[in-house]
Order: C-alpha cells, then structure tokens, then sequence
C-alpha cells in the first residue's frame, strides 16, 4: 500500500489525508482489498467512482482506500423530515440526514455532506441535524432511507463517512458567505455553504490588532462576532482535514449570499483523477 504524501498548508499545519493510494496486483479485486483493509466493499466501489465496472480491474490501476477510522459504523433509521435545522436546501442528488449529538459536536458536522452505504446501496447526504445519542447513529429522511432498503426494516446497520461535496457547475464551487438579516459592523450573524468539507475553524482579520480571531459558533452552524467594526473582511478557514485557506475581501451584505474567492483543495480525489471525471 502507498500512503499518499503527508501535504501541509500555507500555515504548515499538516493536512490529515481520508484515503490511501493503492497499485491494483495480479489477483487482485475489490472485494480481497475490501477485506483486507477492513471496509465494507460498497464504501470501496463509492470511493473510486473513475472504474466503471467493479469486477473488472487492471494490474497498474490506481484506486483509493478510505482510511478505517474515516469510517462510521453504526444503526440507521428513518424520520420524517419537516424541517432544516442548520443548512439550506441540498444540491441536487443529496438527501436530508441527523447525526447523533456526539458526531454533530456542537454544529461543527452542519453542512457536511456523508456517503451512508448498506451492503452495495449507496447515497449521498447533507447533514442537517443532530438526533439521537448513540455514537455513529444516523437519522436518513424516508426517501433516502427507502433508496437503500425498505421502510418497514425500521433500524439497519450502516456504514458513513464524510466525503467532499460534488460540484454539478464548475462555475459555482466557492465557499458561500450567507450574512443574517440582523448582520451589521457592530454584529455579525453568518453561514457558510458550499464548502467541500465540515469547517472546524473560522477567523476573520482583525484591521485593528492585525491579528486573526475566531467566530463562536452556534449549534446550528451560525458563526457570530460581537463588534467587529468591519465592513468587508478577510476569513481564515480551517476544515476538519486542517486545511487552511484564506479568503479575502468579503464585503458585509445583510441578507444576502456572498460567494467567495477560494475553496478547499479535494483529498478525496487528486486533481489527475477529478480531471478525468469531469471529462467522462
């Protein structure tokens, strides 16, 4: 197995890889690499969308293994799904999800996108809630729940993990600043969207201290700061992966969306193979 380089930011933090690169050998298949690396064989097949036919692979293939402990093991079940607690509508092709409270921590898991899998059925989710206390236990809306089995088994047990949103518009994947309505330069109210993973950290440039402070933030994923005294800002943020991007000249607008100038590079897929999933 090649573990894939250890990268670090443009603050020398050292970035927390999700996956292995791994050489297909003769003799080998997914199911084998599945069992010999502990993950259930559909995460596999999710994780390396680039092989169009799961029973035929090549010597000299690359493929990308989950790391076990990026993997979630736990019941699932079903609730109806009358209300979004922390984040807007999904993208298309995402369903609605809760996590259980431990998970959640605090809003930190609002506006995570997960990859839940039962056996070989596999959907994609937008995190929206906290529910339930048992840790790795997930809460699916009824029609996501129906995709990977029927209503009536009630509680099954699942695999998830957290997996970078996937942008349909290569002309809409930058962070997304949504300001309150109640948002001025005395006190600001904000979400962020369209971020490819969970935010562990956000900071915004103090002009005054010149320095960087961070923003509470509220369970339900809104970042707050009391007397900024600013009218645009630079932000600093930091996902859960201890990536660190900066994103400068974000002008305070009440009530509105701001879209932003940069977005967390994919450590799920390096650019060689994002490159050729676009081109299919």
């Amino acid at each position: 197995m090649i573990k894939i380089p250890t990268e670090r930011d443009e603050n020398n933090s050292q970035i927390i890889q999700p996956v292995y690169q791994y050489i297909i050998k003769p003799g080998d298949t997914l199911f084998y690499i599945s069992q010999r690396n502990n993950i259930p064989l559909g995460t596999l097949i999710a994780a390396n969308p680039q092989i169009k036919n799961p029973d035929l692979i090549y010597p000299g293939e690359k493929i990308y293994i989950p790391k076990p402990k990026e993997i979630h093991k736990g019941k699932t079940t079903h609730y109806k799904h009358e209300e979004w607690h922390c984040y807007e509508v999904p993208p298309q092709g995402y369903y609605i999800a809760a996590v259980n409270i431990s998970d959640y921590n605090k809003g930190l898991m609002c506006g995570a996108y997960l990859e839940v899998t039962n056996w070989l059925n596999t959907i994609k989710v937008l995190v929206v809630d906290s529910m339930g206390k048992d840790k790795d236990y997930i809460d699916l809306e009824e029609k996501a729940f129906q995709k990977i089995t029927r209503l009536s088994r009630g509680i099954i047990g699942t695999t998830w993990r957290i997996i970078p949103l996937e942008f349909t518009d290569p002309n809409d994947n930058k962070i997304k600043y949504h300001f309150g309505s109640d948002s001025t330069e005395y006190y600001i109210s904000l979400q962020l969207r369209n971020h490819l993973y969970p935010v562990k950290k956000l900071e915004y440039f103090d002009k005054k201290t010149e320095k960087y402070i961070e923003l509470k933030r509220r369970t339900d994923g809104i970042f707050t700061k009391v007397n900024p005294r600013q009218k645009s800002f630079n932000f600093r943020i930091t996902s859960i992966y201890n990536q660190v991007i900066i994103d400068k000249d974000i002008k305070l607008t009440p009530g509105k969306t701001v879209v932003g100038n940069t977005q967390f590079k994919n450590l799920h897929y390096p650019e060689s193979l994002n490159q050729t999933l676009q081109s299919d």
